[in-house]
């Protein structure tokens, strides 16, 4: 695939492909090309004299040694050699303290000594904040993991708006944490951090616009919650709340539009849905980069049945917050889940796909198997196990990892079951139907979940899905 420099970038950070991923790229590109056999050709010139080799640099001769020896230590050892080198500063530079300290925040959280990884951190603070400042977002990235797991939330407020400063540039990471927080349900911290960074992100030239807009609307929708979840007698048209949008919209925001969606968020719209509102318009050709969850925002590109599916999402979070107990935000992420994975699989992104392989062998007429086809899908709204499987793992990629993402929609995908039986859109029979196909998906994830020492809350949550699945709308 051909990227061009100022093209999205292909991992969903949001940034353009020569501030993020390329520099990663170039360099694995360097590494195959050493790899590959020299051809030599037939010299159609004097050859000249090869000049010697300069002589090797005594100090990344002493960084690699240092390296080699931190990685054939165990984790006291490496603990200890990390002090040490920091002491010693020459050799503790920004790529030494990511390489260190990436390998103990794992260590640390699976035999969970998250405060002395934390410790370190900051006596790198301390003795070299140069250094530190050249990795404070990813730095910051595992201290605030320590600190939900920890259950630390006056850490997480503090943590998380010293990092909200850097999402200008680290859009990338920033997501990552937001993502978290959503998912623990720190609502008001995520509200208070999305308006201290946006606007660097709005300022962003390195940022794709999709991605400006997608930060927008999804603080938006955390202001609107936030508002519910502090007011009495909720109303969209309320000034306070609106002139906390504009922050964010200025002059474009639609006041209607908003008024609209506060309504279902706060669960004040008794609409009586048939699956007639839902006859989504013919999908259009696109690339998965082009699907967001705020797309039905958009009233340049309406339709009816996608924009009724939207809000009928958004009466989900308030169904989810108030009959199931499950936090505002991390509902929303859920949210945004389910809503990306009907739309999605609807336009044909969720199809199975053979490798690249075998479709060159199938194109040069060597004998292959029949394409496989996945089922077709029973309802619109009831996730099937095969395209499930293919969302879940498009979303568990290396470039694309969000476990949380995927953790949250998931578990809450019985109770979106149980909320469209109260909406009269599937009767009992389909929910139990479906909650049987999806069961492996579940049990699927546990494995890798378990491996995940850093936030352990998700295996957790994953172990209870037979118990969740089962109850009664």
């Amino acid at each position: 695939m051909n990227i061009g420099r100022n093209d999205p970038c292909p991992c969903l950070s949001g940034k353009k492909y020569k501030k993020c991923c390329l520099a990663k790229d170039e360099e694995a590109q360097r590494k195959q090309a050493a790899k590959a056999p020299i051809v030599v050709a037939e010299p159609k010139a004097p050859v000249r004299e090869e000049r010697p080799e300069p002589p090797p640099d005594p100090r990344v001769e002493a960084w690699n040694a240092r390296y080699d020896e931190f990685e054939a230590s165990d984790y006291e050892d490496r603990i200890a050699l990390f002090t040490r080198t920091l002491d010693e500063r020459e050799l503790m530079d920004g790529e030494m303290a990511f390489e260190m300290l990436n390998q103990l925040f794992e260590e640390a959280a699976e035999r969970n000594e998250r405060d002395r990884y934390d410790s370190l951190v900051e006596s790198l603070r301390e003795q070299l904040p140069g250094v530190y400042e050249k990795e404070a977002h990813f730095l910051l990235e595992n201290r605030i993991m320590n600190a939900l797991v920890m259950k630390r939330p006056e850490l997480v407020d503090s943590l998380t708006r010293e990092f909200a400063l850097l999402a200008g540039d680290k859009l990338d990471t920033w997501n990552r944490v937001e993502k978290r927080l959503a998912y623990h349900g720190y609502l008001t911290t995520l509200v208070e951090a999305m308006r201290v960074a946006w606007p660097e992100v709005r300022a962003s030239e390195e940022i794709m616009s999709w991605g400006i807009d997608r930060f927008g609307n999804r603080a938006s929708h955390y202001e609107i919650l936030h508002y519910i979840a502090q007011t009495s007698e909720p109303r969209g048209d309320d000034p306070v709340l609106l002139e906390r949008m504009r922050f964010f919209y200025g002059d474009n925001l639609d006041s209607e539009r908003m008024a609209e969606m506060t309504a279902f968020f706060a669960g004040q719209v008794q609409r009586q849905w048939t699956m007639d509102d839902f006859k989504l318009q013919p999908p259009k050709r696109r690339s998965s980069l082009d699907w967001d969850e705020e797309e039905d925002d958009n009233a340049d590109a309406p339709d009816p049945g996608r924009r009724n599916l939207f809000d009928l999402t958004l009466q989900f979070v308030n169904y989810a917050h108030r009959v199931e107990g499950v936090p505002y935000s991390k509902a929303e992420l859920a949210r945004g889940g389910i809503y990306d994975f009907i739309s999605r699989r609807h336009a044909g992104d969720l199809e199975y796909h053979e490798g690249m392989l075998d479709s060159a062998l199938r194109s040069a007429g060597k004998k292959r198997e029949p394409i496989k086809k996945y089922r077709r899908y029973e309802h619109l709204f009831c996730p099937d196990r095969e395209r499930l499987d293919t969302c879940l793992a498009q979303t568990l990629t290396m470039f694309n990892f969000q476990p949380h993402n995927a953790a949250a929609l998931v578990e809450l995908l019985p109770a979106w079951l149980r909320f469209l039986q109260t909406q009269g859109l599937i009767d009992s029979e389909l929910r139990r139907r479906t909650l049987t196909d999806l069961k492996r998906v579940a049990d699927d994830l546990l494995k890798p979940y378990s491996e995940m020492h850093s936030d352990p809350a998700l295996h957790e949550a994953l172990k209870r899905w037979p118990e969740d699945a089962g109850k009664e709308p």
